[in-house]
């Protein structure tokens, strides 16, 4: 089951911020829906729980990181196993070389979903990306070491330290289960627009879209 962000990012760092709650490519649409406070709230105690190794009652950053970095692991194990696929699907004669006849004929066979932007993948944008010495062929090393680059890109260390640092309000090192709700919900506050009590998906891609506006300085 994939966790909203919204319900963890007080966690201290096992998912990206809390407005980035828009499913990545191959997530599960289920994982955006409305989300009420008290539905958050559960969530919290389920998850602080299970974060809790030693059950004294806290998270430290140990505990978090320790949650942070197995996600991390399972994450990339899925990346390698799309990159594969992916890969091998678009090179229809599995000689290592992805053309553009090829692309093209598998975007052709395939049409894909507008993604980012509105735009849809095509060969130049896809070369312009994964052909890094320009001989007009990508390689199965050129796309595997740039998609591993890109992934790298996606992760959220530093993030998650200062997530950890805003949920321990007390600065003794580590997160109870009140500040890891209060500051939950204090973001789910900020997402709420309409102040209904809910979170819709409608929101959530607003909150994101106003993070990575923030982000890129617009």
């Amino acid at each position: 089951m994939i966790m909203p962000a919204v319900a963890i990012a007080a966690m201290a760092g096992i998912a990206p911020a809390l407005a980035q709650t828009a499913p990545a490519p191959g997530h599960h649409p289920m994982a955006m829906k409305t989300m009420t406070r008290a539905e958050l709230s559960q969530m919290i105690q389920q998850h602080f729980a299970k974060l809790d190794t030693n059950h004294d009652g806290f998270v430290t950053k140990a505990e978090a990181d320790a949650a942070a970095q197995a996600r991390n692991e399972r994450v990339e194990q899925k990346i390698d196993q799309r990159r594969e696929t992916i890969f091998s699907r678009l090179d229809s004669n599995h000689d290592g070389s992805l053309t553009r006849a090829e692309a093209e004929a598998a975007f052709a066979a395939h049409p894909a979903k507008a993604g980012a932007q509105g735009r849809k993948p095509n060969w130049d944008r896809l070369a312009a990306r994964f052909d890094t010495n320009k001989d007009g062929v990508i390689s199965k090393a050129e796309f595997e070491s740039t998609h591993a680059m890109m992934a790298g890109r996606m992760g959220h260390g530093g993030m998650a330290g200062r997530m950890f640092a805003a949920a321990d309000t007390n600065k003794d090192g580590r997160v109870s289960l009140q500040e890891a709700t209060a500051a939950a919900l204090a973001h789910f506050d900020s997402m709420d627009s309409n102040h209904d009590g809910q979170v819709t998906p409608d929101e959530m891609r607003s909150a994101r879209k106003a993070m990575h506006d923030k982000s890129a300085g617009r």
